[in-house]
């Protein structure tokens, strides 16, 4: 069973750093090698580049992040609950070696 909180909290940092990182790129790479507007896009409310929007756009990435890392490990978890008694069924019906 996954953690819901740990995935959730690994996913937000995961976003928020990964959000940083591609602003850092966009900030010292030459204009045809950055995707500026592919941040204006994706991140609501996003635009080049001021404090505001930067906070902003780091708010949103770390909850993002939460909520799939949720929606991830609530899911596992229901999957591996659904498939656990037909695992069980299976091992019984299995012939013992040794």
């Amino acid at each position: 069973m996954l953690g819901v909180k740990t995935w959730a909290a690994t996913l937000s940092a995961w976003c928020a750093v990964s959000f940083v990182l591609c602003v850092g790129w966009c900030a010292v790479a030459p204009e045809g090698w950055h995707a500026r507007e592919l941040l204006e896009l994706l991140v609501p409310g996003f635009t080049w580049l001021s404090a505001g929007s930067f906070a902003l756009g780091l708010v949103e990435s770390a909850l993002f992040g939460a909520y799939s890392g949720a929606l991830l490990a609530v899911l596992h978890n229901a999957v591996a609950r659904g498939a656990a008694p037909a695992r069980r069924e299976v091992q019984k019906a299995a012939p013992a070696t040794g």
